[in-house]
């Protein structure tokens, strides 16, 4: 029997996880950033962005994992399914952590803090 090629589409559900890792990271230091320059906003509004945007994102991730999951037993549970997909879930819950780490300096560092220059 051969193997059926995998679509871009498959490939890119399976890495869900750290793209949208990537994009809560990137979206976070990019809020700060602006936030920084010019008249800025309040520490607090900061913080309540970059909580939205880590639910968000736990929420898109958490999504991703039941597809991943659901994915891998769709149809016949053959090997070459289980193998394809089986890299996915814990991709996924690494990125969970990693979107939790990345939300970390919310809590413990203040917005703005002056450079020690």
């Amino acid at each position: 029997m051969k193997a059926r090629p995998r679509s871009m589409l498959e490939f890119i559900m399976a890495l869900n996880g750290p793209i949208v890792w990537a994009a809560h990271f990137f979206f976070l230091y990019l809020a700060d950033a602006l936030a920084c320059s010019g008249p800025g906003l309040a520490s607090e509004t900061i913080r309540w962005i970059g909580a939205t945007a880590t639910v968000v994102a736990l929420a898109l991730t958490f999504l991703s994992l039941r597809i991943a999951r659901a994915t891998c037993g769709r149809g016949s549970r053959t090997a070459e399914a289980e193998q394809h997909f089986s890299f996915a879930p814990p991709l996924i819950v690494l990125s969970m952590v990693a979107i939790l780490w990345t939300s970390i300096p919310l809590l413990v560092l203040p917005t703005c803090a002056p450079g020690s220059v």
